[in-house]
């Protein structure tokens, strides 16, 4: 696993540099099971860092660790669509959710060139 950035980005206020600082354990454990799964490049472009949310204060947020930007490629694409259910969109930002137990745990949305993920 990757991450895109510009380089010395241990201060989460930078918002031009991806960052993985308080990142949640879940996020990691889902991103390596990701990668793994998919057997897909899974590249972050954007972690932590401020600037990735509308409403950075939400639970599951990119500030608060649990969400993730990829960089998208057909691959993990492929993978999303082949073992997620599609729960609603249209081209372009389209959500996908793989449950374990009936429970929603991770939440694919295909953005234009990210796949914005959210671990619950």
């Amino acid at each position: 696993m990757r991450r895109v950035s510009p380089g010395d980005c241990h201060n989460v206020n930078r918002s031009r540099c991806t960052s993985y600082r308080g990142i949640q354990e879940d996020t990691v454990r889902g991103l390596v099971h990701l990668k793994r799964d998919s057997r897909c490049q899974v590249v972050v472009v954007n972690g932590t860092e401020v600037g990735n949310d509308r409403d950075h204060r939400s639970r599951y947020s990119h500030a608060s660790g649990h969400k993730v930007d990829l960089r998208e490629n057909r691959c993990l694409v492929r993978y999303i669509r082949d073992t997620a259910d599609r729960v609603r969109g249209s081209r372009g930002d389209v959500v996908y959710r793989d449950s374990h137990r009936g429970r929603p745990y991770v939440q694919y949305e295909l953005e234009y060139g990210v796949v914005d993920v959210t671990y619950f």
